[in-house]
């Protein structure tokens, strides 16, 4: 059975995890090293239907046009895009914790297979397939590793 995230895509993001630290600055945004790695463990919970989706009121029409937009390909998202109140990371966060937190993730999504994330449900676009959330979520994690220059 197909795995949700193959293992070199697992892998680079582990690599790039690695050249990040507590003391990286980002290159745009607010958030701390630390605060990033639980915003993306706590995005990618919606992924991996860990978490209770409470849906944004948007019409079908613009969910549609909107996961068109950013699953269509591998454009990457663009600087400074605003999080949902559920995935905002502002208190402490200890680094080393939540670095290990982001390895326990990844190991989910590399473990997980394709057929599990199908129709899975997400707060803005509804249900999606299992690639459209693979695109989501690579794409999400890549955003902010290369918020920290990685």
């Amino acid at each position: 059975m197909d795995k949700f995230f193959p293992q070199h895509i697992a892998e680079d993001f582990i690599e790039r995890l690695d050249r990040l630290s507590g003391n990286s600055v980002p290159c745009w945004g607010k958030m701390t090293a630390a605060q990033m790695l639980a915003h993306c463990c706590e995005v990618t919970r919606e992924a991996l239907g860990e978490k209770k989706i409470t849906m944004v009121e948007l019409d079908n029409e613009t969910r549609k046009k909107l996961l068109y937009i950013n699953t269509k390909d591998n454009t990457p998202m663009e600087k400074f895009i605003e999080a949902d109140e559920g995935s905002v990371i502002s208190d402490y966060r200890d680094f080393e914790t939540e670095k290990s937190n982001f390895i326990t993730t990844i190991k989910k999504l590399r473990t997980g297979n394709k057929i599990e994330f199908e129709n899975r449900l997400h707060p803005f676009f509804g249900n999606m397939t299992a690639n459209e959330w693979f695109v989501l979520t690579l794409k999400h994690l890549d955003h902010h590793f290369r918020q920290f220059g990685l």
